[in-house]
């Protein structure tokens, strides 16, 4: 790299006469530049230093970019093909720059880069009283920004009926504001959108129309059985009134959730995914299509198969697909596969192929629990490994992702796996180090890529079904490491939350894994489903309760979470003890998950 930069000239002259939407490369790369540094953006020429050039080139292929040396002074000029292109191609510039307290130090990589899978979309779970519910409009459009930038390239949100009892609760309107943000930023900067739907109800459950929940793995919610007279109508209704949140914005796709929430075991609708499923969201894209014609359908596929009791469940859904096909109705666009490794049938798509011609496949990821409960309960969620190892098998049937995002704990992991998406043959350690180079300034990358891999080799060990004890040599070795490169950084890094949730998770490890040592690793197998599991572990550790009060407080989430106000907030809210030295509010009848 070269020598530090003092004033940037962001030139976008040459946009001028193309839609508004190419205005917002200024201030987008304006702010994350002078939030790292000391330089000076400016959208004029003046005195600058140092010019970086925006211009479309038709010829670039699709969301690909280029970066080169300007001829005529002292700059890089970065081309692409539409907007997208040329966001990503900023972000490149920005990832790969460096950061001191004199200003930017210009990166040297030049060069074309294109994505190799059309599709790397997420999901932002919206529920549950997560950040995604609870930030504000300006937050969340950020972070959407921060991961266009990384290679984004559409969104999808969740209206939560679990976390409503009617339309008429007093909580819909800043629902409908967060969904309505979340999908809006996503059009402002030419995502994809979308939405997640299933036949799952508000809190208040209707008995006459109650799914059997009998071979259901994740019995979450109140679920509507689309076989009961008047179970599809009430729940086309739903979707219906859903669909309207969202009219003057437009959307892409619906996916169609099968499970986790949503099913349903009655005889009428067993096999889920070959009968009840499939009858259900046939009938619901039909009806969609009459007033959306350009709609896209995916089925989501999340535990389809699993367990002995859902062998069928492939076979059908694969015979269902394949006998429309033959008869002209090609109406499911995408399925979407889980890629967890933990049981056979995960495998089915990959070993008979695609089920019709027209269908694209993609992967769903998870990236935001994968083996921690709470979820993100004790930091930053660091597995990328663990993400490319369960993507491989995938990868020459799927085109891209469907990312699954609870809350921002999993930064780390959601920008590995944007990496894989865009080119399967690089290295996360790059993807990471870049990642540290950007957002932990004063840290050194290869310090940082370490600390995730200790990290990840602690958490993979009680990740498992055969969960086993964690050698205390990898969360020693990573809090030392972790305390080195804290002590290294400036007190800007040190108090920003991305690095907050990588400091903490190596004390929050080493803690709870030393006690439970002490203690001779009782029940270890709950270490990967119980909610609660590692309290106790915590919970004689003041400076552990710190942390996770501050990671409380950083993920926006309850100090006391009263499960009768805040449905399924355990979920995710870090497992604070209760008792613990602050103000606490008044007791709540034994309604307090804490």
């Amino acid at each position: 790299m070269g020598t530090c930069i003092q004033k940037l000239f962001i030139d976008t002259s040459a946009l001028a006469n193309e839609a508004a939407v190419y205005e917002k490369l200024y201030p987008i790369i304006k702010k994350r530049i002078e939030d790292r540094c000391n330089t000076v953006c400016m959208n004029t020429a003046g005195d600058a230093d140092f010019v970086l050039r925006f211009e479309l080139d038709p010829q670039i292929p699709t969301e690909g970019f280029r970066l080169a040396d300007l001829t005529a002074c002292k700059g890089i000029l970065i081309t692409g093909r539409e907007f997208l292109g040329l966001m990503y191609g900023a972000g490149q510039f920005l990832h790969k720059s460096g950061y001191t307290a004199q200003g930017v130090i210009p990166t040297d990589w030049r060069g074309l880069s294109v994505p190799q899978n059309e599709k790397r979309v997420m999901q932002f779970c919206q529920h549950f009283y997560n950040w995604y519910q609870m930030c504000s409009e300006d937050e969340l459009r950020e972070h959407i920004e921060d991961l266009v930038l990384w290679g984004l390239n559409g969104v999808s949100g969740v209206f939560s009926c679990l976390n409503l009892k009617g339309w008429d609760d007093p909580e819909l309107e800043s629902l409908v504001r967060n969904f309505r943000c979340l999908l809006k930023t996503g059009r402002d900067l030419t995502l994809q959108c979308g939405m997640e739907f299933s036949n799952v109800d508000f809190m208040n459950p209707r008995e006459e129309l109650r799914a059997d929940y009998k071979y259901l793995i994740s019995k979450t919610g109140n679920i509507i059985c689309p076989s009961k007279p008047g179970g599809y109508e009430y729940i086309q209704e739903l979707l219906e009134k859903i669909l309207t949140f969202s009219d003057d914005i437009g959307l892409d796709f619906i996916v169609y959730i099968a499970y986790d929430e949503g099913g349903c075991s009655c005889d009428d609708c067993w096999p889920w995914a070959g009968k009840g499923y499939y009858d259900m969201t046939h009938r619901l894209s039909k009806f969609v299509k009459q007033k959306y014609p350009n709609m896209e359908f995916w089925l989501f596929t999340w535990y389809v198969g699993r367990g002995k009791d859902h062998i069928d469940e492939w076979p059908s859904l694969y015979k269902r697909l394949q006998e429309d096909a033959a008869k002209g109705d090609n109406w499911a666009d995408y399925l979407l596969l889980e890629t967890r490794d933990d049981y056979d049938q995960v495998y089915y798509p990959v070993r008979n192929g695609k089920p019709t011609e027209k269908i694209k496949m993609l992967t769903f990821p998870d990236v935001s629990m994968t083996g921690l409960t709470p979820w993100g309960g004790f930091g930053a969620v660091c597995m990328p490994e663990l993400m490319k190892h369960w993507e491989k098998p995938f990868e020459n049937d799927c085109n891209g992702g469907y990312l699954y995002t609870e809350g921002i704990w999993d930064d780390i992991t959601k920008v590995a796996m944007l990496g894989i998406y865009w080119d399967r043959k690089r290295s996360t350690d790059e993807t990471i180090a870049d990642y540290c180079n950007y957002e932990c300034q004063g840290i050194d990358p290869k310090d940082f890529v370490y600390l995730v891999k200790l990290i990840e080799a602690s958490q993979s060990c009680t990740n498992r079904i055969d969960a086993r004890p964690v050698p205390l040599c990898f969360c020693q070795e990573a809090w030392e490491l972790a305390q080195k490169m804290n002590d290294a950084a400036p007190e800007t890094t040190q108090k920003y939350w991305r690095w907050r949730m990588m400091y903490i998770r190596a004390y929050l490890d080493l803690v709870r894994y030393t006690e439970c040592a002490r203690r001779g690793w009782p029940l270890l197998k709950g270490a990967r489903g119980w909610f609660n599991f590692w309290r106790p572990f915590l919970e004689h550790d003041q400076k552990a309760q710190d942390y996770l009060l501050e990671l409380i407080h950083l993920y926006k989430a309850q100090e006391i979470a009263d499960q009768t106000k805040y449905a399924y907030h355990y979920y995710l809210r870090p497992p604070m003890t209760r008792g613990h030295d602050f103000k606490w509010e008044a007791q709540l009848n034994g309604n307090t998950m804490v």
